[in-house]
């Protein structure tokens, strides 16, 4: 955001810049270090529903923090190369490697689910979840 100041007035505006490479892999890196964390609360948990096939509360609230910091995020960084390919502020190459890595990053979360052994529920739950960034995709 840049920010003018004209007299009383402050006018806020958007800067469309493109991450560099290296802001980029950091980014990445702090996707992965939050999916490591994930996965040791994975591997603690033995199970995340009851008997009754309904969510326990630390599989719920697992399954949402996946949900939130690690798709969502993941889809918000995805939606906004695309943006910025639009813009030209990338080169395609550059946006279509970006974009294959997040989904790489993507498809490792999702498998890294799978020793939880609930793939119909853990997808049923994401796919509730995911309506919310239907408007931003492009």
């Amino acid at each position: 955001m840049d920010m003018k100041t004209d007299g009383y007035v402050k006018r806020y505006k958007r800067l469309d810049k493109a991450q560099s490479q290296k802001q980029f892999d950091h980014l990445i890196e702090l996707f992965e270090s939050n999916k490591l964390i994930a996965i040791d609360e994975i591997n603690e948990m033995k199970t995340i529903v009851t008997k009754k096939g309904i969510l326990t509360k630390r599989g719920e609230a697992l399954l949402d923090w996946i949900q939130s910091e690690l798709i969502d995020r993941s889809f918000m960084v995805m939606t906004r190369l695309k943006y910025q390919d639009t813009l030209k502020l990338l080169p395609h190459s550059v946006v279509n490697k970006r974009l294959q890595r997040i989904d790489q990053f993507v498809d490792s979360v999702m498998k890294s689910l799978a020793p939880l052994k609930q793939e119909k529920l853990i997808l049923e739950r994401f796919q509730n979840h995911t309506h919310k960034l239907e408007p931003f995709k492009i």
